[in-house]
């Protein structure tokens, strides 16, 4: 099985931007769940709409994304579920 993973590092997000940085520099957590969707089969979502996700939810702060607030979000709009932990 392959997974086609889409990277925050793509040249052409340089300068796009994502709260104070960009999306080259600023969106791994966006990346990261646009992945998890896709690999899980639940959505196909760019990192620039995730980003954009994120901005409109609140997920997106000075020093970064409240991921937490990005997957109360998302969980809902693509239909998933979630548990938070603190263990590593």
């Amino acid at each position: 099985m392959t997974y086609a993973v889409k990277f925050q590092t793509e040249t052409s997000y340089k300068n796009i931007k994502y709260g104070r940085g960009t999306i080259y520099s600023s969106a791994c957590g966006p990346a990261s769940l646009c992945n998890a969707l896709k690999t899980l089969g639940l959505a196909d979502v760019s990192i620039p709409t995730m980003c954009q996700l994120a901005v409109s939810c609140g997920a997106r702060v000075s020093g970064g994304t409240v991921i937490s607030t990005l997957l109360q979000y998302t969980s809902a709009k693509y239909g998933f579920e979630y548990r938070a932990t603190s263990k590593n």
